[in-house]
């Protein structure tokens, strides 16, 4: 079982700006088994307020992507565990209401009130433990935006090699 939180006044740079982001989350996991599953729900809201400082910032710089007066995402995911494979799905929807600004590829773009984003990903994703240290995955996003024409996608393939393990395995 995961956690829930609120802060009611978060100064995020009280140096530079007074204005206050507020964030709402809760979280849940379910483990049976091999069986894993987690939901998630966030919500910022005033993050397009002229805040130039702290975690959810916007401006040049700063490291939201996009600021909005409100933003809400939550989310679903499971996987399951069949020797040494997993299989995962997980869905997510963010909902950015009232964008006031863009920083896009380091270009800042702002003067964008009134503007709504919904936002879409599925991913199909999957491990398989070649040997205790060295791991093969993938997976596919999809993703859709509210007016159902614009979608992106990707797949990506990695492997994870457990550098420590293969040096104690060595030093014996």
């Amino acid at each position: 079982m995961g956690g829930a939180g609120r802060v009611n006044e978060v100064r995020i740079n009280p140096l530079l700006n007074y204005e206050q982001v507020i964030w709402n989350s809760v979280g849940v996991k379910y483990s049976n088994g091999p069986l894993n599953v987690a939901a998630t729900y966030l919500q910022l809201d005033n993050t397009g307020n002229g805040n130039t400082g702290g975690a959810v910032s916007a401006g040049p710089g700063g490291a939201a992507t996009l600021a909005a007066q409100t933003q809400r995402t939550y989310g679903v995911g499971a996987n399951y565990t069949f020797g040494p494979a997993t299989f995962g799905l997980v869905w997510t929807h963010s909902q950015l209401d009232n964008v006031q600004s863009a920083n896009i590829g380091g270009t800042y773009l702002n003067g964008m009130p009134g503007t709504n984003l919904h936002l879409d990903n599925n991913e199909v994703n999957g491990c398989y433990a070649v040997t205790p240290a060295l791991a093969l995955g993938c997976l596919h996003v999809h993703g859709r935006q509210d007016d159902g024409f614009k979608r992106h996608g990707f797949v990506a393939v990695a492997y994870v090699l457990a550098a420590s393990r293969l040096f104690a395995e060595q030093a014996h």
